[in-house]
């Protein structure tokens, strides 16, 4: 009588990015949907039952498994469903129904206000029969008339709703049901603060925002294009959390402001008036006629010697790529070689700079029986030819990997060794010949989807973030430590401030500007605290930059839309920081992007970012360029002996004093936001 309706669903796998990536046990079984039209309530109540057998306990539908031989009686009706028979093609169900009570009720449904209060409802029972009320939820009571012979009342006592969307719950008599539904409250929302002021420089911040009820459903909207980068901390604006939001550098002479309108609230931002100076850092969007096609997990490496960039593999929407592009500072094009790895995704690739050559080691491999890859393969400029080392890491996807010039060797670390698995700990060395498993006495923690890079002023490795377990039903981790490997040890780096905790970002070394620059990456959000610990991607649109010493974000007027991941490449042939997006993904505008840095008008550079000094000292000199004041500072054992402060181009003099200690020491001299590192030989 109230319009119930059931329906069965089979999930067969289908070609696709989605259903690609379920695990085989969701396709053994069906999804048995039952709806009342009279109820329509999604909100508290789940009218989709699951019946099939998933190992992963939950992580694709949110219930526990049923099996053949299980029940479910619906508590708000007197519907029956038994589980006969679950095999992979075929599911046998029994739908049955109590008889009739001869119990009716006066109103047959009822509703009352968010308010609460009371309700009297009739029961209309033949008058020989005794009976008993029950109340299914526990924010409606029975007051009074629980019980009778024949006719009766019951009056209800109902709480105040403390969620925006309606209720309902049930009194159960016998085999009868009469259903009491409660408006929700009119939800509203508050955040703090609502107003903030920000330097000409740029900034990032945080809007806390709350409601009134956790189900409360608001949105959000920018005015200002310079306001950008604006997520709310869950998945959906639902509820109370956190709103962030970057303010892009202002290179106007004007000071400007915008708003973020939360809900009925508004955010006001006021930013300070700048100058074409104010600009450090800038981001531009290459125009491009032909690129590599949307894909996920791909890698990119410089191939220095010949002025160009290659790009290899990856994967979209079910179809992993055997492709290999080039990109040589202005264009892309693809190349045909008579070799290539394979289908391969996940991989990792570092130009060997000793052999000169470009290394990819292992990935995602779809003709392997453990699909993940352990082949080591060239790129030589023309064709792709497979090496057969002596020894290899095991197989893995999502590892980083850079070369070091000092060891004239690639490093390798870490990565997922089995599909879902924690991740690796492990740390290997490739000197164009075997590969080779390092130790070392501290080390980072086992992940994946960490990324590496050279620095050339500290003439060290740095690693930076990764994470684990995203994929195993245990708690996953996302990491946002910095470690570095001096060719034999790792030591974990300490900053004042760090980008949040995330993976597959990407980071790369500017020669211009003597610093490490780290884009997109990701990290969670709606982490649930009990398994299957439930999650959904916190993606990140963001620059930072290491300077030696500690990490500083920096507030471009754009950076590169965030992405699943990116290749990230400095072409010292061309002056060009290159960072190329397999695929934005904002769903508006997807697509490939390949975007430029460029040091901004205000950026201050030097001609060198590192000397070598012996045991005696000596004196030395590095040229500035720059459009703006600069000041420079320098330990104690370094003395500025001209140039320490300038306006615009000019050249910074130093003296070096004798180290008289059989240990090595490296000091610095530190100028606007960038470091000359001093290292000096000890004493014989």
């Amino acid at each position: 009588g109230n319009d119930a309706w059931l329906w069965l669903e089979y999930r067969q796998p289908q070609p696709g990015s989605f259903d690609s990536d379920l695990p085989p046990a969701a396709f053994k079984g069906a999804l048995v949907h039952y709806e009342d039209a009279g109820w329509k309530d999604t909100a508290n109540y789940s009218n989709l039952l699951r019946f099939n057998a998933d190992d992963l306990r939950g992580l694709y539908f949110g219930n526990a498994p049923l099996t053949a031989g299980s029940r479910w009686v619906d508590p708000y009706s007197n519907l029956a469903i038994t589980l006969d028979k679950n095999v992979t093609n075929g599911l046998q169900v029994t739908v049955a129904y109590a008889p009739a009570s001869g119990v009716s009720f006066n109103p047959a449904s009822s509703r009352i206000a968010g308010q609460g209060g009371q309700v009297a409802i009739d029961v209309l029972a033949p008058a020989n029969l005794a009976w008993t009320a029950v109340s299914s939820v526990s924010w409606m009571t029975i007051a009074s008339g629980a019980s009778g012979t024949g006719n009766g009342r019951i009056i209800l006592t109902v709480s105040p709703a403390t969620t925006a969307n309606a209720r309902w719950g049930n009194v159960v008599v016998g085999q009868a049901t009469t259903v009491v539904t409660q408006d929700g409250l009119a939800g509203n929302v508050s955040i703090e603060p609502s107003a903030r002021d920000v330097h000409a420089t740029g900034g990032a911040g945080e809007i806390s925002v709350s409601t009134n009820a956790p189900d409360y459903a608001w949105s959000f909207s920018v005015n200002a294009p310079w306001i950008q980068s604006v997520y709310f901390s869950r998945l959906r604006t639902t509820g109370s959390g956190t709103l962030r939001y970057i303010v892009a550098q202002n290179t106007t002479t004007t000071p400007r402001a915008g708003t973020i309108s939360v809900g009925e609230r508004s955010f006001t931002i006021t930013q300070a008036a700048g100058s074409p100076q104010v600009s450090q850092l800038n981001w531009e969007r290459q125009v491009i006629v032909d690129a590599p096609m949307s894909r996920l997990s791909m890698d990119m490496a410089v191939f220095t010697s010949r002025g160009e960039s290659v790009l290899y593999g990856g994967g979209f929407s079910g179809t992993t790529f055997t492709d290999t592009w080039i990109w040589n500072g202005t264009a892309w094009s693809t190349r045909t070689p008579v070799h290539n790895p394979g289908s391969q995704s996940g991989h990792a690739m570092a130009y060997d700079a000793a052999r000169d050559q470009v290394v990819l080691f292992g990935g995602f491999d779809s003709s392997s029986s453990s699909g993940l890859s352990s082949k080591t393969w060239v790129w030589n400029g023309v064709d792709w030819t497979q090496l057969r080392p002596s020894t290899s890491p095991t197989p893995r996807a999502n590892h980083a990997m850079a070369y070091n010039p000092l060891s004239r060797k690639i490093l390798l670390f870490g990565g997922t060794s089995s599909v879902g698995e924690a991740g690796a700990g492990d740390t290997w060395e490739w000197d164009g010949l075997t590969w080779s498993k390092k130790t070392s006495l501290a080390a980072p923690s086992p992940r994946y989807g960490a990324t590496l890079t050279f620095d050339a002023a500290r003439n060290e490795m740095l690693l930076f973030g990764g994470g684990r377990d995203l994929y195993t039903g245990q708690r996953p981790s996302f990491y946002s430590d910095t470690w570095a490997w001096d060719g034999s040890q790792w030591r974990q780096k300490a900053s004042t401030s760090n980008p949040s905790p995330r993976i597959n970002a990407r980071m790369a070394y500017h020669l211009e500007l003597g610093q490490i620059v780290l884009i997109g990456g990701y990290g969670a959000k709606d982490l649930a605290t009990t398994p299957p610990f439930s999650y959904v991607f916190d993606y990140r649109e963001e620059t930072w930059i290491w300077d030696g010493s500690n990490w500083s974000q920096r507030f471009p007027g754009k950076s590169p839309e965030f992405s699943y991941n990116y290749g990230l490449v400095y072409d010292a042939s061309h002056k060009g920081f290159f960072a190329h997006l397999g695929d934005n993904l904002h769903c508006a505008d997807r697509g490939p992007r390949t975007y430029a840095l460029k040091p901004g008008v205000g950026a201050v550079l030097l001609t060198s970012y590192r000397a070598e000094w012996p045991a005696t000292g000596g004196s030395g000199s590095v040229a500035v360029t720059a459009s703006v004041p600069w000041n420079a500072t320098a330990d104690a054992w370094i003395t500025l002996t001209g140039g320490a402060s300038g306006n615009g181009n000019g050249t910074m003099n130093y003296q070096v004093s004798a180290n008289t200690s059989k240990t090595s020491r490296t000091g610095k001299i530190s100028l606007s936001d960038k470091v000359l590192v001093i290292s000096q030989a000890g004493a014989p």
